[in-house]
């Protein structure tokens, strides 16, 4: 991934702040996301709180992985085959991109600004492309 250090800590520095409001940030973000997409509701049937954690945990994941292209690469291998068998489509990834930034400005405070979103706005557009390509591999 071709962040700078520099985007590096801005996504850092608000993730921590969101981190200290978990609960409430991925009820937020499945709120959100379900208004925005009853496509996407329909493939979620299991406990919302128990799958917001999930959601809240891989995040967390990618971002301290940021500067660790290795690890980072096999999470989001992982992560884009197992998002394939549940349904996931390419189109979906966009959807869960505005939406994780529009509930990441709301909960990152003081955090939060343009050059962080432009940040975040980097760092998951490349997160969703190496998802996409792990879930649809070229054959």
């Amino acid at each position: 991934m071709r962040l700078t250090k520099m985007e590096i800590e801005l996504i850092r520095r608000s993730h921590d702040q969101v981190r200290e409001q978990l609960d409430e940030a991925s009820s937020a973000f499945y709120d959100n996301l379900f208004e925005v997409s009853e496509e996407i509701r329909a493939m979620f049937r299991g406990d919302m709180q128990d799958q917001g954690m999930r959601f809240m945990t891989a995040i967390e994941v990618i971002v301290h992985a940021l500067d660790a292209p290795e690890e980072l690469e096999r999470t989001l291998q992982g992560l884009g085959a197992g998002h394939a068998a549940l349904g996931v489509e390419p189109a979906h990834y966009a959807i869960m991109n505005d939406v994780l930034i529009d509930t990441l400005a709301q909960f990152a405070g003081e955090t939060w600004s343009a050059d962080t979103e432009a940040a975040w706005r980097k760092a998951l557009g490349e997160v969703a492309g190496r998802m996409r390509e792990a879930a649809h591999p070229a054959t």
